[in-house]
């Protein structure tokens, strides 16, 4: 299945995603456009079994389905997913690739559902930064030394930055 695919978002995808796929030419049908709010997550799946959609969700319910069909060994075209904690952290942009990057593989959904997370090595960047440390020797002595730290910074989490290294010249 090479190329782009048909989707059924549920209403749990967020709508500046859907906009960019359907801008990017992707076939996108929403849940909410063809069953309204809050439908039954087992009837969306069913619906796009039938109608030759995959499942685009970030509902863990919706997984568990997905699961479900593949453990009863149940044909369906799909499922893309992620937490919702994903969706927080990547960018629309971020979205687009990875739909893309599915498109050009022979058979993204050979397994059935495909997981989509932040890749921390796409937009991280490394600086250097110059500071006075206050050190101590082992008698008590204090005193300031320059230095220098390298830090990681991830791109959506200020917690995901980190301390390389940290090097001091006396």
């Amino acid at each position: 299945m090479a190329g782009r695919f048909p989707l059924l978002t549920d209403e749990n995808v967020s709508g500046p995603i859907v906009a960019a796929l359907i801008r990017q030419g992707w076939d996108v049908l929403r849940a909410v456009d063809t069953h309204g709010e809050r439908s039954d997550d087992e009837v969306l799946f069913v619906y796009a079994a039938k109608n030759g959609r995959v499942f685009v969700s970030s509902d863990e319910p919706a997984r568990a389905i997905a699961i479900q069909w593949i453990e009863q060994g149940r044909s369906f075209p799909g499922m893309v997913c992620w937490i919702q904690e994903h969706q927080r952290r990547m960018t629309v942009g971020d979205f687009l690739r990875e739909f893309e990057a599915l498109a050009k593989e022979e058979d993204p959904l050979a397994l059935g559902i495909r997981y989509m997370k932040p890749r921390p090595w796409r937009r991280v960047r490394l600086t250097f930064r110059r500071l006075l440390f206050l050190e101590a020797d082992r008698r008590g002595n204090v005193g300031y030394v320059a230095g220098e730290i390298a830090i990681l910074h991830a791109p959506h989490h200020a917690a995901d930055s980190e301390v390389l290294a940290a090097s001091l010249s006396h």
